[in-house]
């Protein structure tokens, strides 16, 4: 005879089940599966977490293990609260896909930058600038959607990340400070490196003042030897008939 232990029945008994069936339609196999009813039962009790194919999205499987959790406390604390968190989820999967459909282009979008170097040609700096627009948007539409989507906000962070690096490849100091204003947490590392750059473009710029001042004084100081030398040469020819 089975003794079962009511006193542990509640709320988030019924959580359990709810999601021991979501996993069933998820991927077509029990919660717990096992050689003999021993092994079901011992593994039913540690109850861990179930790694989930590709297939499934991200959110509904952080669902699915939150509501079969071992610890009640750490399940959804009622039946309500999980139909609440599958609606959100029916919610959100315009934006996970729109957040996809962006992350495959940023991942071109790094292929094109690692495969450039400083001579990057018209052509290949365009398909660049196309890509993060086109990722960027993508990002921008799955957070308008979704505005707390966590992988739609990492994923613009890099984007920006990816074309600061971009810039500072080109020495485009201005464009690379402009994206870079825009990361909401740059590292250091690329910090420093766009310093360096600023120092960079700073001392070419007067290394230019210095050239051009130096051609401006050349040029001033023959202009002023051409008219000494005219004044001389106007003044022997004009002389014998003084």
């Amino acid at each position: 005879m089975v003794r079962v232990d009511t006193q542990n029945i509640g709320p988030t008994t019924d959580v359990y089940l709810l999601g021991t069936i979501l996993h069933e339609l998820l991927t077509h196999q029990p919660r717990h599966v096992g050689s003999d009813i021993k092994q079901v039962l011992f593994r039913a009790f540690l109850s861990e977490p179930f790694e989930y194919s590709e297939s499934v999205p991200r959110e509904l499987a952080s669902i699915c293990n939150q509501a079969t959790h071992a610890d009640p406390t750490l399940r959804f604390p009622s039946v309500e609260a999980l139909r609440h968190a599958m609606d959100d989820f029916l919610q959100h999967r315009t934006s996970t896909r729109l957040n996809s459909e962006a992350e495959a282009i940023l991942q071109e979008l790094k292929r094109c930058i690692q495969a450039s170097d400083s001579n990057t040609n018209d052509e290949q700096r365009l398909r660049i600038y196309s890509l993060f627009s086109e990722c960027r948007f993508g990002f921008a539409q799955a957070l308008q959607t979704w505005n707390e989507n966590p992988h739609a906000q990492a994923g613009l962070e890099d984007a920006l990340h990816a074309l600061v690096e971009f810039e500072i490849q080109q020495g485009d100091y201005k464009a690379a400070l402009l994206h870079f204003n825009a990361l909401k947490s740059p590292s250091f590392g690329l910090q420093e490196r766009l310093h360096t750059l600023k120092l960079e473009n700073q001392a070419r710029a007067e290394k230019e003042i210095q050239l051009q001042k130096f051609y401006a004084d050349r040029n001033l100081n023959t202009g002023k030897r051409t008219r000494a030398f005219l004044s001389v040469a106007g003044g022997s020819v004009f002389f014998p008939f003084a």
